[in-house]
């Protein structure tokens, strides 16, 4: 099952639950869309025009997200890669070209005439609109935008003719200026995404060999036409420069792209779908290592420290008999982390008469700065909780819980455990262990 690289976790996992819930099957695979479209269109150059080391940044761009990965080629048989740079996305895909078609119809019949219009005749929009869709948009492209003479007609029943909107003979009428303010916003963002994948695997050391557009907005000849501008040939118009200095605020900070080809399947439609089965149908890890997209650790009471920790964290541990700090983070993986696929990130836990519970419960905490903080206080944290871990009391040993007492002859119980977590394509994974042995698989409840 393909998954957007751009959602949370928690929305991969609900998604995840929702198919297990459907009877789809109790074991799902899960790839994330952009690594899905990377091992169809690579799997049709295999041989050819790839070589080890080749690094391709891969634009998935959609109906709603597009989505960005950046990946190195590790193996030509079995085809393998590696990502370089923690991928990025955004709601930028071709449903918002559609909101700027809609948007100018409210700002040409007035918002209450339009909505009037829509709520009478809902079935001519969508003819409208299904034209716009299949029609104008999927023809549009840079030479059409440049020709400001030109004209684009749409049928629109059901409305008079009016000359001011532009409607004559049931045809609605559209200039290729109309046209580009629809697309331009959705390009635009888009062409900054593909901007920051360049410039952090090239800061990474890594020159990307191509750019590889699929998707339903991947066959846009206008996006198309915008990214051979600005990454592969050499610009036209100062237009392009002026995109990247107005969208980063900085106009020294354009750097020079390296040589790129520009990769568009004839399916890149189904790509996706293409590459998740024969994902599906790989018995080997398609995609060795990814980058962290964000920070991820737990909470936890080190031993106090006044060069470390903020004076309000302090408190007293009458079990332990020390000074504590309370609210820290342990982070297991920072934002830019290589993440195996197949190695699991062991975090460790220490509880403290855990025994008397129905279960032992672990928190994961996530950050997506840059910069994680190493405390956390409040709500006004840019930590956030991503999920908890349940171990039912039932499934740990009775001889796991360890009788200590302390030097006031207070008795407790230690249990020391460490849950594994496998980071996937397109999910979260968790094992519970003691003392290096997996004793089970958990499921985490996402809030």
């Amino acid at each position: 099952m393909t998954i957007p690289a751009v959602w949370s976790d928690a929305a991969r996992q609900k998604t995840l639950d929702a198919a297990k819930a459907a009877g789809i099957g109790p074991k799902i695979q899960t790839i994330s869309e952009p690594e899905a479209a990377a091992v169809h269109a690579f799997a049709t150059l295999q041989n050819k025009d790839l070589k080890i080391g080749d690094v391709y940044i891969i634009c998935d761009a959609g109906g709603g997200t597009v989505d960005l990965i950046t990946l190195e080629v590790t193996s030509l048989d079995p085809m393998q890669f590696r990502e370089v740079v923690p991928g990025e996305g955004g709601l930028c895909g071709s449903a918002f070209i559609n909101f700027g078609f809609e948007n100018l119809m409210k700002t040409k019949f007035g918002p209450n005439e339009f909505h009037k219009f829509y709520k009478r005749s809902p079935k001519q929009w969508k003819v409208v609109m299904d034209n716009f869709d299949q029609s104008v948009k999927r023809s549009f492209d840079m030479s059409k935008a440049r020709n400001r003479k030109r004209k684009f007609e749409l049928p629109f029943p059901g409305m008079p003719d009016n000359s001011t909107i532009g409607i004559e003979g049931g045809m609605l009428s559209l200039t290729s200026e109309e046209i580009e303010n629809m697309f331009e916003p959705v390009c635009r963002d888009i062409l900054l995404l593909i901007q920051r994948q360049v410039d952090a695997a090239t800061t990474a050391g890594h020159s990307p060999s191509g750019i590889l557009v699929v998707g339903g907005l991947g066959r846009s000849p206008y996006l198309l036409d915008r990214i051979n501008e600005r990454f592969i040939g050499t610009p036209s118009t100062a237009g392009v420069k002026r995109d990247y200095d107005e969208m980063t605020g900085d106009r020294s900070s354009r750097p020079k792209s390296p040589a790129m080809t520009l990769l568009k399947p004839a399916d890149a439609w189904t790509a996706v779908v293409r590459g998740a089965a024969l994902g599906g149908m790989s018995n080997v890890e398609v995609v060795t290592s990814r980058k962290a997209r964000r920070h991820y650790g737990v909470r936890y009471r080190p031993e106090f420290d006044p060069t470390k920790h903020s004076p309000s964290a302090k408190y007293w541990d009458e079990i332990k008999e020390k000074w504590k700090a309370r609210g820290q983070m342990k982070w297991y993986i920072r934002k830019g982390d290589t993440v195996p696929a197949n190695v699991p990130i062991l975090n460790n836990f220490h509880r403290i008469n855990a025994e008397e519970h129905s279960s032992v419960g672990s928190d994961l905490y996530c950050c997506d700065d840059d910069q994680a903080p190493q405390e956390r206080r409040g709500n006004e944290s840019k930590i956030y909780k991503l999920c908890s871990v349940d171990i039912p009391r039932r499934d740990i040993p009775g001889g796991a819980f360890r009788k200590m007492e302390n030097s006031s002859g207070a008795k407790y119980t230690n249990l020391d455990y460490a849950l594994g977590m496998h980071v996937g394509s397109g999910e979260l994974r968790f094992d519970f262990r003691l003392d290096g042995r997996v004793l089970g698989h958990i499921d985490a409840r996402f809030d």
